[in-house]
This record gives C-alpha cells, sequence and structure tokens, in this order.
C-alpha cells in the first residue's frame, strides 16, 4: 500500500514573503492582459508571473484564464495545509483591478458526467486510468474532526513502476473532482492500492455521496 497523505492536518507553516511586493508588481504589468493584448504580451507576463510568485512561495499553484471581458487568476495549495496560510494572506492582500477577478482554493472542475463519459483520465508517460475505473473504501472517521481516511483502489497498481507518480495523480484528480476545500473538510488520508476484490469496494462516483458532499 502506498500511503500519500497521511493526514490532512497542518504540520509546518510553508515559509512565504510579503504579498504586497507581488501585488506591487502585479499592478504594475496588470495593463499587459487587458484590452485585446497579444499572445506575446500574455506570455512575457506569465514568465514574470511565475517568477515572482516563486518569490514570494515556492509553493503555490495557479491557474489563469484570459478572457474577453475578465481574466480569472485561482491561486491553490493543491490540497496541502501547510501552504494554507501562504495561499489565505497572498489573496487576501490582492488589489481590485479591473477586468481581473482573483480567488483562492482550487474549485472542482471534473463533473461526474465526466467521469461517465471518459472525459476524465489519469495520465502519464507510464499509465493511463480513466477515472470511472477507480473505487475506494472508507477506512475509519475521525471521532473530533468527522474526516474520513480512505483508499483508492486500480487494477492497474501492481504494474506501475512508479506508484508515487500515481498517488499524485489520484490526489490531484480527488482536488479537481471534489475541490481542495471539499477535500480538505472531509478527507484526513488517502492510501493508493492494487484492487483485489471488488466487491468490498464503492465505485468512485459513489464518493461524494458517501463523503456528505
Amino acid at each position: 500500500m502506498n500511503r500519500i497523505y497521511t493526514e490532512t492536518q497542518q504540520h509546518l507553516t510553508t515559509p512565504y514573503g510579503n504579498p504586497q511586493h507581488f501585488w506591487t508588481w502585479f499592478k504594475d504589468n496588470h495593463h499587459m492582459t487587458i484590452n485585446n493584448p497579444s499572445g506575446h504580451s500574455l506570455k512575457e507576463f506569465m514568465d514574470w508571473f511565475k517568477i515572482h510568485l516563486g518569490y514570494y512561495c515556492k509553493a503555490l499553484y495557479y491557474e489563469v484564464s484570459f478572457g474577453d471581458h475578465e481574466n480569472e487568476f485561482i491561486f491553490s495549495a493543491a490540497g496541502n495545509p501547510d501552504h494554507f496560510e501562504a495561499l489565505t494572506t497572498l489573496v487576501d492582500a490582492a488589489p481590485q483591478l479591473p477586468k481581473t477577478k482573483i480567488m483562492a482554493f482550487h474549485l472542482p472542475c471534473i463533473t461526474d458526467q465526466d467521469i461517465v463519459l471518459g472525459n476524465s483520465k489519469l495520465e502519464a508517460e507510464n499509465f493511463s486510468i480513466y477515472s470511472h475505473q477507480l473505487r475506494f473504501t472508507i477506512d475509519y472517521t475521525c471521532p473530533e474532526t468527522k474526516r474520513k481516511g480512505i483508499t483508492i483502489y486500480s487494477d492497474q497498481v501492481n504494474k506501475i513502476l512508479d506508484q508515487q507518480e500515481l498517488a499524485n495523480h489520484i490526489m490531484f484528480f480527488l482536488t479537481d473532482y471534489l475541490g481542495e476545500i471539499e477535500f480538505f473538510n472531509h478527507i484526513a488520508s488517502v492510501d493508493v492500492d492494487q484492487l483485489y476484490l471488488k466487491e468490498v469496494t464503492k465505485p468512485i462516483l459513489n464518493l461524494k455521496q458517501t463523503l456528505g458532499i
């Protein structure tokens, strides 16, 4: 069994810098992203965006969507509570800018329909697993927080040499499916194991209902 996330509770706060340094750069260069920017302008902005975010904190993730009427910046901790303070400190200090929406925490982006239709897949160089092939069990419930320890099963685990890469993809899938906050609020630990007895597990589509989401 490959435990990838022993506990979703904070152990050590991730180091981070002064958020105003990042946002000062952002405000000074925000014009590069609005009013019909060129592809070159957006690429240059994102290259420096990544660098300056790394100056603030190297542990954060981000998603950026440039639209005709509004640009959206979502900052994420990838479900790791050690990074939550750095994340919320950054976004709480964000300026109000025209045509720009700034948010914290990754929202769900995989639906039940995506899973049913085969549009959701865990894929890397050495494996390709449709998420509807995943199954799970509830291993325990924390009496204080009511969060649950779960095991995710796949019939391909024993065939994959880099099981840590598979484990990472499963955690990213859970964050995409449940959303970062719901993942943290409802799941205490995640294990990954080979699927042996299908009859004692549930299909992944039952996970939200089982967790009460």
